[in-house]
């Protein structure tokens, strides 16, 4: 239900404030023309009959409140048809979002490692091990001892030149 229906369905149902009846002459003779045309009421209360909101009195040709057409009248603002569907367009968002979060966290998860490691594979790949550093320093085996016997090292070694 879009959320322009729903908002008429709760203005035709605040027509029966005070619990009133209302007869379909009434529907007829322009009562309700600042809420829609006929047509468009007659269709819509229709739809509130089938809820079991509204119901036909036959004898005197007359539109009254059930119990739960009262409960939902008196506040609107929590349980009425506008309500609802704001709730439901939320919900689909939430759903939505959700989703979309999921696919993201799998891509991450999976998929782009998978990528990163293929693409590492494929630069490792044909790499000389003494491949000159930054600082002009050859990779060696002493690139994954701690500094301090790194440095220890290389002060032996000039000392030894």
């Amino acid at each position: 239900m879009d959320l322009k229906k729903a908002k008429l369905l709760d203005r035709i149902l605040l027509k029966f404030a005070g619990n009133a009846t209302i007869k379909w002459n009434d529907l007829r003779d322009g009562h309700w023309d600042d809420i829609a045309s006929y047509h468009v009421c007659e269709n819509n209360i229709n739809f509130l009959v089938g809820d079991g909101m509204i119901k036909r009195e036959s004898a005197i040709l007359a539109l009254s409140l059930t119990d739960k057409g009262l409960a939902v009248m008196t506040d609107i603002p929590n349980l009425g048809y506008a309500k609802k569907t704001k709730k439901e367009i939320f919900d689909a968002c939430v759903k939505y979002v959700a989703i979309a979060t999921f696919f993201i966290l799998i891509y991450n998860t999976f998929l782009k490692k998978s990528n990163d490691y293929l693409q590492r594979k494929e630069n490792h790949q044909g790499i000389d091990t003494l491949q000159p550093r930054q600082d002009n320093k050859l990779h060696d085996s002493t690139s994954r001892l701690p500094l301090d016997t790194v440095d220890q090292i290389h002060i032996t070694d000039t000392i030894q030149q």
